[in-house]
């Protein structure tokens, strides 16, 4: 479990000195390019010392190109999804997602969902509703549509990961996604014109910063999807929401109110307990077949 924390908490850095990039001239096009950029160099360069051929062959060559397409689409709906509906709404809608892959994965047989995945689940979500401070104010139709379609995006890339990842190297499938997102986003800039560097050293850093906890990020996540499956890694992602509000207090001096911490507290309880009845339930069926 320790990888998916890791894996919150990067994408938490990565969100947090991407709005602090925001104030030196990169927009989101530009971050976008970027870390999908260094994450094909980095990765290549480690595939390549471990050894490991970084191009697979035949289907699962496409089958990494489209997942990585989803998470371009995923990214292209929540930038798209801010001009319609406040950023708090949005993170709700998308946070749907853990619920999702759960449903998606039960429903085809690759993971059973238990009694206490669902009350964790739906427990997380309302701690993360929480901390939000979501309020009903604000709605457009459009924007609703944009998260779900992120929520939809992200859910199948989990999901489509998993299956995948049964005959392909975690980290080979990383770099294959980098590459579907860094064509797509290069096309983007391209005909968006929204190319633009930071125009100052203190814009360097905070962009540097997000795309390094990006790659380490990415390569925990899918890591760990490989290991424990989407629906345990989808739970714990809940905390996601809950680094990043943190981290804006620290790095970008949000104010921290007592509800969302409360909300944070539900969130890590919510997951706290679905870890410990997990372990209580293979310890049990361990001993079971020891005996």
């Amino acid at each position: 479990m320790a990888l998916v924390v890791l894996a919150a908490l990067g994408y938490s850095f990565h969100t947090t000195l991407s709005r602090a990039s925001y104030d030196h001239g990169p927009g989101p096009m530009t971050i976008l390019l970027f870390r999908s950029l260094t994450t094909v160099i980095a990765l290549y360069v480690i595939l390549r010392l471990r050894g490991l051929n970084p191009w697979p062959r035949g289907k699962p060559l496409w089958q990494g190109l489209f997942l990585g397409v989803l998470l371009a689409i995923q990214a292209a709906a929540m930038l798209n999804a801010l001009y319609f509906i406040p950023a708090s709404l949005l993170i709700l809608i998308f946070y749907l997602f853990p619920m999702i892959v759960a449903a998606f994965s039960h429903l085809t047989g690759m993971h059973q969902i238990t009694a206490v995945n669902l009350v964790a689940l739906s427990a997380a979500f309302i701690g993360v509703a929480i901390a939000l401070g979501v309020a009903p104010d604000g709605l457009d139709w459009r924007g609703i549509v944009l998260g779900l379609v992120a929520a939809l995006a992200v859910s199948a890339n989990i999901v489509g990961s998993g299956s995948v990842m049964q005959s392909m190297n975690p980290i080979v499938l990383t770099f294959v996604m980098a590459v579907a997102m860094c064509l797509v986003y290069v096309i983007a800039n391209a005909a968006r014109g929204e190319m633009v560097l930071p125009r100052d050293a203190a814009g360097w850093w905070p962009l540097a910063g997000s795309v390094l906890a990006y790659l380490v990020a990415a390569v925990a996540l899918y890591s760990s999807i490989h290991r424990l499956g989407p629906p345990k890694v989808a739970i714990v992602m809940n905390v996601e929401p809950i680094f990043t509000i943190i981290l804006a207090g620290i790095i970008l001096q949000e104010r921290l109110t007592e509800i969302q911490l409360l909300g944070a507290a539900i969130v890590v309880a919510a997951i706290s307990a679905n870890a410990y009845f997990g372990f209580k339930s293979r310890r049990a069926a361990a001993s079971a077949e020891g005996g």
